[in-house]
This record gives C-alpha cells, sequence and structure tokens, in this order.
C-alpha cells in the first residue's frame, strides 16, 4: 500500500482557481518578505516587544519558522495546490 504525503489539493472553478492562486500569492509574498527582513536584522517584533536573536532565542525562532512555514504553504497553493475542475 502506497501513502501519499503531501498537502491538500483544492479543485475549484476556473475563475475560484485563479482567485485562490492570487490570494496564496499575495500570503507567500508577504511572509516572505517578512522572513527575509527578519532574518537580516536578527530581530522580529511581535505584540509591540522586540525579540532579538541573542536575547530571546525562541521566540525570534518561533517567528522565523512561522514566516517560513506560512510562505511554504502560499507558494505551494499558488503553483501546485490548486487545480481546475475537469467537468466533461
Amino acid at each position: 500500500m502506497k501513502k501519499r504525503f503531501g498537502l491538500v489539493l483544492i479543485e475549484a472553478p476556473l475563475f475560484g482557481s485563479i482567485f485562490l492562486r492570487v490570494i496564496f500569492a499575495f500570503i507567500a509574498f508577504s511572509y516572505i518578505g517578512n522572513l527575509i527582513e527578519a532574518l537580516q536584522a536578527e530581530a522580529v517584533t511581535r505584540g509591540g516587544k522586540l525579540y532579538t536573536l541573542e536575547d530571546n532565542l525562541g521566540s525570534y525562532l518561533t517567528r522565523v519558522l512561522m514566516y517560513a512555514a506560512f510562505s511554504f504553504i502560499g507558494c505551494w497553493y499558488a503553483t501546485f495546490g490548486t487545480t481546475v475542475i475537469n467537468d466533461k
């Protein structure tokens, strides 16, 4: 028995597929920008507090991993994760 490990595939009509791709591309673009900014500055702001790589390593890494995960998911759904329903 083969098991397929991967993200959920969304099937939608053509207009819905395009709409979902644009939304997920915007999400990916936003979080990639946050990720690059956090890596360059070695600091993130959360709830009005500044967490740096040296002072609060756990909070910094948690936020950076969240940015990376959301940007990956956004890129996935903008490229491969949405398909058009085949109505035959």
